[in-house]
């Protein structure tokens, strides 16, 4: 089964405690902080279930979506129409990113970019996002770190919300900083359903030297979604680069 298929019914019940509001106003804060007008276009990469793109798009930008899960995205269509809001979704493979024009600037939250495996396959992520980024875009994105997987373990995790439950069986190896996790999902109105996620760790250095081979310019690298220089001990990175 691809990952986010049936996940996508129940994906907002237990990611309630995301700070989403907090993220869009970071976010919106560097896209001002670098010249990113209001009423510009913006594609948010990995957009799910479009929580983060309704946000963005009560400020004002223009948004386009990306996602590679059908399920997500019709889950995303319904949340704009909800809202009254408009937008292109878009159902893509983010490192085949193709938007029939550029934008004023891209952003993926939700540690969407540790999906990719393989550097080369991020590397392309990036350099995709960059061809399609106007003259100074700004290109925002985190990810997860080492230590972030090292804390999580191996081990079992649970929770459970408005009648829906699940059990999360993590499992990183430090060697390949590859983070496995076997989840089973027990939805309130429904089947029972079991997806298998992976996730990897990359270096800053990694990433910084991905951005520059992309022709972007990094302007900062933060422990997530603060002011703060990344440390030893930030379990998520938030990158920031120019076009």
């Amino acid at each position: 089964m691809d990952i986010y298929g049936y996940f996508a019914n129940v994906y907002d019940i237990f990611m309630e405690s995301v700070p989403y509001k907090s993220w869009a106003d970071y976010i919106a804060l560097k896209f001002a902080e670098h010249g990113v007008p209001t009423g510009g276009t913006v594609v948010d990469l990995g957009c799910g279930t479009g929580t983060m793109l309704s946000l963005m798009a009560q400020k004002g930008y223009d948004m386009i979506g990306v996602d590679n899960s059908a399920d997500m995205l019709a889950e995303a269509q319904a949340k704009i129409a909800q809202n009254s809001q408009k937008a292109m979704l878009l159902h893509q493979n983010i490192k085949n990113l193709d938007l029939y024009g550029t934008v004023d600037a891209i952003y993926s939250t939700c540690d969407v970019l540790n999906y990719f495996l393989e550097e080369s396959e991020l590397e392309q992520a990036i350099k995709r996002a960059a061809m399609f980024l106007n003259p100074s875009g700004v290109l925002i994105f985190d990810m997860k770190t080492a230590e972030n997987y090292k804390q999580m373990g191996n081990a079992f995790y649970g929770d459970s919300n408005e009648g829906s439950s699940y059990i999360w069986q993590n499992n990183y190896n430090p060697d390949t900083q590859i983070n496995k996790y076997n989840v089973r999902f027990l939805p309130k109105n429904g089947q029972p359903f079991f997806e298998t996620h992976e996730q990897r760790a990359y270096s800053t250095s990694a990433v910084y030297d991905m951005l520059i081979k992309s022709n972007l310019k990094p302007v900062g690298i933060f422990d997530g979604y603060s002011q703060r220089d990344l440390s030893q001990n930030s379990e998520q990175v938030v990158f920031c680069a120019l076009a």
